[in-house]
């Protein structure tokens, strides 16, 4: 019998080294932040003799709105190897403040037999009742010039009524901010829910690629309290030259204009592209382009023009323009017609022309300085009811000497107005006035003297004005 123990001793020893295992768990009771969560670093070491096939898990798998996560949660431990395990604990946003009881197993598959077992308390809390639960969208992907409706659902978890809290939405493209929403929330009611429609709409030219929606909840202190984020999609829209081009051609009895619009309607910059325009051989040399054809090429009895486009971003236009001279001949005779009109227009028409008389070696308050109207009627039709008007600055004195009809003088409060009148004009009939003035100081160098004014009526009662030249003495 005493044998019989000997021989078992060396047995127990080995079954006893061989289920060995070390375990370093450095806390046994957790916190973790409703909508966070929280690693606890466990290390296993084998200390026996033998592989062992290791499984670790916790139970239940989720509880009062905690998940959990073990990784690795299955290896190989050789004799004297360690391994470190990552137990995850997560609280989702809506998790009660409360402690929940999870249970580590650890476990030998080979055996199925439960080598370690160790109760974790998780303690859930929470820095504020508000939680931002959902941001959605109508849809995440979207062309330019479309809307973008945001939906963002805030909650109370506590059975009272929060406080009022401030509710900022951002869009952001490529990490910078195009627009901001911002709203004051009033307080929510016991474990009531709210949720906040904003709208937003896409430039038409909003350049592809993905956007960011970013909702901030804070309180009125600015304080953060949740935050959310989703993302949609602006699709690249292409332009198609044939749907983006507009021409138009407006035709006269000299020249045809055509005027070629191109605008960029997509959100990308356009690839290169032609613009043509073809003419018969004949007009070639009566096309007059505005800005000069990248190409002119004839083929048979045709010309093409091509214009090249480059690099046209979104939103731009580009304008081509040519006109086409049909008859040089009716240009000429509009420009001979057009000079015998101006000449015959400025030359038959009533005339109005200022002068003075004499010549000035010094101006000073004893000289008289003759000025001389003169009006002439070059029409072929009678001029009514003629009245002249000059007026004379106050740096001058109107000398009461008038070799020809005498004026109507009336002294106004920076010049002296003289006025004639006539019942009529007849054709080719000329008068010619004159009345003298004299400086009230010297005056080195020259001064200067107003327009006269022609006024009179046409056969057909219509008033007519004209300007004569200003006058400079020197």
């Amino acid at each position: 019998m005493k044998k019989v123990w000997i021989l078992l001793i060396p047995i127990i020893l080995s079954f006893s080294i061989t289920n060995a295992l070390d375990i370093k768990l450095p806390s046994e009771t957790v916190s973790v932040m409703a909508g966070s969560n929280i690693k606890i670093p466990m290390t296993i070491t084998n200390s026996g003799n033998e592989r062992k096939l290791i499984s670790v898990s916790i139970f239940p798998p989720q509880s009062q709105k905690v998940m959990t996560l073990v990784y690795p949660q299955m290896f190989y431990l050789f004799p004297g190897e360690s391994k470190n395990v990552s137990i995850y604990f997560s609280a989702l946003k809506e998790a009660k403040p409360i402690a929940t009881t999870f249970t580590l197993n650890v476990k030998d598959l080979e055996t199925e037999k439960i080598l370690y077992q160790k109760s974790i308390t998780v303690i859930v809390y929470r820095n504020n009742p508000l939680y931002l639960d959902r941001i959605s969208l109508n849809k995440y992907n979207f062309y330019p010039n479309e809307s973008v409706n945001i939906s963002v659902k805030i909650v109370n978890s506590v059975n009272q009524l929060s406080s009022a809290s401030k509710l900022s939405v951002k869009v952001l493209y490529k990490d910078r901010q195009i627009y901001e929403f911002e709203r004051t929330i009033d307080p929510l009611g016991p474990e009531k829910s709210r949720t906040f429609i904003f709208s937003y709409h896409l430039d038409p030219y909003a350049p592809n690629g993905t956007y960011t929606i970013k909702a901030v909840l804070t309180d009125l202190m600015g304080n953060y309290i949740d935050s959310l984020n989703t993302q949609f999609n602006v699709k690249a829209v292409y332009m198609i030259p044939e749907k983006c081009t507009k021409k138009e051609t407006h035709w006269n009895l000299l020249s045809t204009h055509t005027k070629i619009i191109v605008k960029n309607t997509g959100n990308v910059v356009a690839p290169e592209f032609y613009v043509t325009e073809t003419v018969p051989k004949f007009l070639k040399d009566f096309l007059k382009p505005k800005s000069k054809p990248t190409e002119i090429e004839v083929k048979g009895n045709k010309v093409v023009y091509k214009w090249l486009i480059k690099d046209l971003g979104p939103g731009e236009s580009v304008i081509i323009e040519y006109s086409i001279s049909l008859w040089f001949a009716w240009i000429e005779l509009l420009i001979i017609g057009g000079a015998i009109y101006f000449f015959f227009m400025f030359s038959f028409r009533p005339s109005i022309r200022k002068k003075y008389g004499g010549e000035m070696k010094r101006i000073t308050p004893e000289q008289e300085i003759p000025i001389i109207i003169e009006v002439k009627n070059k029409s072929r039709k009678i001029m009514r009811n003629v009245i002249i008007q000059d007026s004379l600055p106050l740096m001058t004195k109107l000398v009461k000497r008038f070799e020809t009809m005498k004026p109507q003088v009336r002294k106004l409060k920076k010049s002296i107005e003289l006025i004639w009148r006539f019942d009529k004009l007849n054709p080719g009939e000329e008068r010619v006035l004159i009345y003298y003035i004299k400086p009230i100081v010297s005056i080195s160098g020259s001064f200067s003297l107003p327009s006269a004014k022609l006024i009179y009526y046409t056969e057909k009662n219509d008033k007519k004005v004209m300007i004569s030249n200003s006058l400079t003495i020197e």
